[in-house]
């Protein structure tokens, strides 16, 4: 048998087996496969924080495992697997709104290109109307060309005004996700437990971990119902 033990750095969540729920507390037991002869150490965990060592036992599992030393080991992390999942969908909203914001932009770069480029039209058709009038026999035609430049400047600049409103918008989302970013990047501090257990395996086999988890609180529900004579149940 070797004597070197074989480690487990990262936590093994270990497979569940068995709840029993109690008034007050409930008692999980998990598998911890050993898959060779020799000594062991592992961890067990995340598990709850109110985990207590005198509340942890080994039933069933293989009869070659000997579990030599156990502890209890709390650690505490910045985020919960809960936040971690927050931010990572507060980040991909923040990357659509700043492409969004940015695709914006380009909109409206070009609605004020196209409102100088109408401006300019519409000046230039103004400046000539004086001399195109005296030119021409009927003035209808130049009324017309005019009026319908200057109603395309007035949709440019209604378009940039869409556009300039719609940025502001995505700008004003995008700062409101940064801010909430970072407030969910602060989070509330998890602490979690994790069993640290040395074993000195006979055998390959399984060791089963049994461990009482506090104010798992349980009610049993029930229903009533009156029937009436010659109802159906």
């Amino acid at each position: 048998m070797p004597d070197e033990p074989t480690l487990r750095h990262d936590p093994v969540p270990g497979t569940l087996v068995k709840v029993e729920l109690f008034e007050d507390r409930a008692a999980v037991t998990r598998r911890v496969p050993v898959s060779a002869e020799g000594r062991h150490q592992f961890t067990l965990g995340p598990l709850t924080p109110l985990l207590r060592q005198q509340a942890i036992s080994f039933p069933g599992g293989s009869s070659s495992m000997v579990v030599e030393e156990i502890e209890v080991v709390r650690r505490r992390s910045d985020l919960s697997d809960d936040a971690v999942r927050a931010v990572e969908d507060l980040q991909r909203r923040l990357t659509e709104a700043t492409e969004g914001r940015e695709v914006q932009a380009d909109v409206v770069t070009r609605a004020h290109e196209a409102h100088q480029r109408a401006l300019r039209a519409t000046q230039a058709a103004q400046a000539a109307t004086v001399r195109a009038l005296q030119e021409q026999d009927g003035p209808e035609a130049w009324v017309r060309s005019v009026e319908g430049l200057s109603t395309r400047l007035r949709e440019a600049i209604q378009a940039v005004g869409t556009a300039e409103s719609e940025l502001a918008a995505r700008v004003a989302a995008e700062a409101a996700l940064t801010e909430e970013l970072e407030r969910a990047r602060e989070g509330e501090p998890a602490v979690d437990s994790f069993l640290e257990i040395s074993v000195l395996a006979q055998a390959a086999g399984d060791l089963h971990v049994r461990y009482v988890v506090p104010c798992a609180l349980w009610r049993p529900a029930h229903r009533a119902r009156l029937r009436s004579a010659g109802e159906d149940p």
